[in-house]
């Protein structure tokens, strides 16, 4: 669980949701953070294949960059789509902040 959950925990805000309410937060923060987290996992997965390329001796210097280049674009679905759901993330948060301050 995140920071932000434990925060919210202590104002008492999940208190006052109905269950299935605390398990679609509790599923957002998880998909938010891990939205947040997925540079670093692509960053990881692209070093870990440039390695296991070098150990190998596959490719000529130019090869490896032109390999490691083309799997690094192969993994920029990863990073469209955790835009995407920071933006949602986004867009209900703007929601939230024009409902509380109506009400």
């Amino acid at each position: 669980m995140c920071r932000c959950s434990e925060r919210r925990d202590d104002l008492g805000f999940e208190q006052n949701l109905p269950a299935h309410a605390r398990t679609v937060c509790s599923l957002a923060d998880e998909r938010v953070r891990g939205a947040y987290l997925t540079p670093f996992e692509v960053v990881d997965l692209r070093d870990d294949f440039k390695q296991d390329a070098i150990r190998q001796n596959r490719f000529t210097a130019d090869g490896l960059k032109a390999t490691v280049h083309d799997f690094s674009i192969g993994l920029s679905a990863r990073f469209e789509a955790a835009k995407n759901v920071i933006a949602k993330a986004e867009d209900r948060a703007a929601e939230l902040r024009a409902y509380l301050s109506a009400s």
